[in-house]
């Protein structure tokens, strides 16, 4: 059904469905009403809810991308949609608005910064779940494999890079915004990016994440080969629906 937004849950690798909400996408819009589950990281299982938004004019005979954005720290799939339902739900291709696993303040937060030892572990914790939530929506709903585009802001950017460089056959396109290139962590990854194209979006006034250092690592990216681009603009650590807008345009 076109309009349908479809909220579930992975724990670990092991995909159940929680909730099914069905309803015109534009109603969702119009009055603010976000209907959500009660799912919620728990401690000693990695949980991570999800909304799938399917296109605008949804034919069952027709496969479409899917674009995959990755919240910021202590942010929500909930939060995004109610700022830019009217965004994503006039899209021809299907939106995947994951949740990140931990709990934080009244949203939720991929890895753990503060902790060095383990970083690794919690980004690998975090890209098995998005992989999972990937191979569940792409063999339920009419998904083209070929064309999948990943992004995110702020942490879900630096996660971007991370899930990206580290499977490239599996994105057409990765869209950081506002991230953080990790190159201790991915350079080792350049020899085997399979043409993985990357498009990056950052605010030159940004000091939560360095503009100067993201501009290093594109020069760096570029020198060394890789399809990359950099989209700037005259803001700091924030996107505008403007710019949404364009991130959105970067799935061809």
């Amino acid at each position: 059904m076109a309009g349908e937004i479809i909220m579930k849950t992975v724990s670990g690798v092991l995909v159940s469905a929680v909730l099914v909400v069905a309803g015109a996408l534009t109603g969702v819009a119009d009055d603010g009403q976000i209907l959500r589950d009660e799912t919620h990281a728990s401690q000693g299982a990695a949980q991570a809810r999800y909304i799938l938004i399917k296109p605008q004019h949804d034919d069952p005979g027709r496969k479409y991308p899917l674009f995959i954005f990755l919240h910021g720290q202590g942010d929500s799939p909930e939060w995004m949609l109610q700022n830019a339902a009217a965004l994503f739900t006039r899209q021809e291709f299907f939106v995947l608005l994951p949740q990140a696993p931990d709990q934080r303040g009244d949203g939720f937060s991929w890895y753990n910064l503060a902790d060095a030892n383990q970083l690794v572990v919690e980004l690998n914790r975090d890209e098995r779940l998005l992989k999972t939530m990937i191979e569940e929506v792409t063999t339920a709903h009419n998904i083209d494999r070929s064309l999948i585009v990943l992004s995110g802001f702020s942490s879900g950017g630096r996660l971007c890079f991370y899930v990206g460089f580290r499977n490239p056959k599996l994105f057409a396109r990765i869209v950081p915004v506002s991230g953080y290139y990790m190159p201790d962590l991915l350079d080792t990854q350049l020899a085997n990016m399979n043409g993985l194209k990357v498009s990056i979006y950052h605010g030159t006034e940004d000091t939560v994440n360095s503009f100067d250092r993201m501009k290093e690592s594109y020069e760096n990216l570029r020198r060394k080969g890789v399809a990359v681009t950099l989209t700037t603009y005259p803001l700091g650590h924030t996107y505008t629906p403007e710019i949404l807008s364009r991130i959105l345009g970067e799935v061809k």
